[in-house]
């Protein structure tokens, strides 16, 4: 029985954990650069966090939806993933961090080939 009590505390202290980091971020928009790994900026973008959602509006053109994202706090940080899938390029993997008001992340485009792009964003809060 203690283990039972044991292993439902330390999962509600997750889900709490959990969900002060999404809090953290719900609700708030970044604007920034992007740009190749290695490389300067090659364009601007918005990331979105919304109603549990991520978005990156650069991406929209290319009908890479929103997903949900996940954000876990990490010192006075706060940690963020999502995966956006479009149906007719392939995916994005997103990771990042928020430190204030500044959004330093990377992206993984999975192109439906497998072949793999890397890239980095920097953005700080617009809302």
């Amino acid at each position: 029985m203690t283990v039972a009590i044991g292993t439902a505390a330390i999962w509600t202290a997750e889900f709490v954990l959990a969900q002060a980091g999404a809090g953290a971020l719900e609700g708030k928009t970044f604007a920034g650069e992007y740009g190749k790994t290695g490389k300067k900026a090659e364009g601007k973008d918005e990331l979105i966090f919304r109603d549990g959602r991520f978005r990156s509006a650069a991406c929209d053109p290319y009908k890479f939806g929103d997903a949900a994202y996940t954000a876990t706090p990490d010192g006075d940080a706060v940690r963020f993933e999502a995966e956006t899938e479009s149906p007719k390029y392939g995916r994005m993997k997103w990771s990042g961090t928020v430190q204030g008001d500044v959004l330093d992340g990377t992206f993984t485009w999975i192109k439906k080939n497998n072949k793999t792009v890397d890239y980095w964003i920097k953005a700080t809060r617009r809302r």
